[in-house]
């Protein structure tokens, strides 16, 4: 079973950071900054000790940058907005790659709530 949490050490204290309440994360030089629903939390670890605990929820939209697609809000003006306020900027390029993602998981999303599975409708 998948592990739907992050362990973060920080100042003495250990805690883990459920899947679903980080909104991105992102690799700032040694650090690692998950921003969550509450706020921004930086520890000492690397992107790579955390990767494997992520599921398909979570989109790489830079190097260093995993963004959780179930709590963006609206992509416009190569910004993304998340539902807690945050916002990211993106450059062209990764800003279409990403919007194309979200969009496909939106409808993914929506198929799977109709009932139907995505491509269906073609039969």
């Amino acid at each position: 079973m998948k592990d739907n949490y992050i362990t973060v050490a920080l100042r003495g204290c250990v805690r883990k950071v459920m899947l679903d309440d980080i909104v991105y994360l992102a690799r700032d030089g040694r650090k690692l900054r998950l921003m969550t629903d509450e706020g921004e939390i930086e520890f000492y670890e690397r992107l790579d000790n955390v990767l494997h605990v992520l599921d398909e929820r979570f989109y790489p939209c830079l190097k260093g940058c995993y963004v959780n697609l179930e709590k963006i809000s609206c992509m416009d003006e190569q910004q993304i907005f998340f539902e807690n306020g945050a916002t990211y900027a993106l450059g062209r390029e990764n800003f279409v790659r990403t919007k194309q993602k979200y969009y496909r998981f939106l409808k993914s999303n929506e198929m799977q709530r109709k009932g139907r599975m995505p491509g269906m409708d073609m039969i």
